[in-house]
């Protein structure tokens, strides 16, 4: 179960990086509609990895990557609601 646990870590945690490129291009290119979609699709994608990262409990390295891809996308959140504000005024 931790390898296959694992491998999908693994696996979402490629999702999530494609994603992240994704949605810097719709950003470059001031695409809302499709950074929307890929904004709820990332939210997600990162909850399942949150569920799996605990059960790859003895794998360090995947746990730092999981837990720095979570870190990065609330960054990545808080930099897209401040463009929002700013926008906005």
């Amino acid at each position: 179960m931790e390898d296959r646990s694992r491998e999908k870590l693994l696996s979402l945690i490629r999702v999530a990086i494609d994603q992240t490129r994704l949605m810097m291009r719709a950003i470059e290119e001031e695409d809302s509609a499709r950074l929307l979609n890929l904004i709820k699709g990332r939210w997600v994608t990162l909850s399942k990895i949150a569920e799996l990262k605990d059960r790859v409990g003895g794998d360090e390295e995947l746990s730092r990557l999981a837990e720095e891809l979570i870190g990065l996308d609330a960054a990545l959140r808080r930099g897209l609601s401040a463009k929002a504000e700013e926008v906005r005024a």
